[in-house]
């Protein structure tokens, strides 16, 4: 079951930072990381509203599953960043999709043993065994350059459906751990882009083509937040700074 690359580019690595800088992008990026992703599932909450529910606020008329996801998501972003030196592992996914897929999932954490479908597709993923996943995950380790591991990791997992629910939030969380854990930025889909993504990703499911994904993904979804043109502006020192508290303070 290993996939096939059919798309020989390299992605190369588009930002350096250093390990508080890239924490520190990514702990300023969650809101609107989270906010995209929540939307991505179908739920229409804006920027604020996602924000209220992140700082514990209420709000009325609001879809309780909407709510839920945002919750979850925040919960799985605070694993990853405290784990992002562990070992990229079946385990390590299943943690993940446990957080983030619960209260929605059949099976929270457990890879999927029936019959899977992505809506809007006639594509039918297989059923992903823990062996064939490490198998995968290994040959997945050895890609060179990290973005361009990154990125592949995250197509071959949405595409692989192993979870009964959550996919693309765990895909997204784990990808995001493989740029952190080196500096290399963050993995964000901005909201603006949403439609364009969901055309490529369904492209990919029904033809397996991957090269107009991964394009986009390179182009428009690697980041680094306010340290996007590096650190030779007349704000690095007090990014820095920040960078270093922030770090401290992070959960």
């Amino acid at each position: 079951m290993t996939t096939k690359t059919k798309n020989m580019t390299t992605y190369e690595d588009k930002h350096k930072l250093t390990r508080e800088e890239n924490l520190f992008v990514a702990k300023k990026e969650i809101s609107r990381s989270i906010w995209s992703s929540v939307n991505l599932e179908g739920f229409n909450m804006t920027f604020a509203d996602t924000e209220t529910v992140l700082n514990h606020g209420r709000l009325a008329n609001a879809d309780p599953d909407a709510i839920i996801c945002v919750n979850n998501l925040k919960r799985g972003w605070a694993h990853m960043l405290k784990h992002v030196d562990d070992a990229l592992t079946v385990d390590f996914l299943a943690k993940i999709n446990g957080i983030v897929a619960a209260n929605d999932s059949l099976d929270p954490g457990r890879l999927r043993t029936g019959e899977g479908g992505i809506r809007g597709t006639s594509y039918k993923p297989s059923i992903w065994t823990h062996e064939q996943v490490t198998k995968e995950l290994d040959t997945i380790a050895k890609i060179s350059g990290v973005t361009n591991r990154a990125l592949r990791f995250f197509i071959w997992s949405c595409k692989s459906q192993m979870w009964w629910d959550g996919n693309k939030r765990t895909s997204l969380l784990a990808a995001n751990k493989i740029l952190i854990e080196a500096g290399h930025g963050i993995l964000l889909i901005d909201t603006n882009d949403l439609n364009e993504f969901n055309n490529v990703l369904h492209d990919f499911y029904e033809h397996d083509n991957e090269g107009n994904l991964l394009d986009f993904l390179h182009n428009k979804a690697i980041c680094a937040g306010d340290l996007e043109n590096g650190r030779n502006n007349e704000k690095s020192a007090s990014l820095e700074a920040e960078c270093r508290y922030r770090t401290r303070r992070m959960v």
